[in-house]
């Protein structure tokens, strides 16, 4: 989760459960709902370990 701060950022000051992933250097990014801060970095590495593999063949 994370807080956006309000007004000053341009955000509505409201917890979040969602972040941003972005599947090529072009995409401008998609929303990614998320349970807990451990699912969001387990996801995060998870999708990196997969990159790295993709672009090692």
């Amino acid at each position: 989760m994370r807080l956006n701060p309000g007004k000053e950022a341009n955000t509505t000051g409201k917890i979040v459960t969602y972040d941003h992933m972005h599947k090529s250097a072009s995409d401008k990014g998609t929303s990614y709902a998320f349970s807990s801060v451990q699912q969001l970095i387990e996801d995060f590495f998870n999708e990196v370990n997969r990159i790295l593999k993709e672009v090692s063949k």
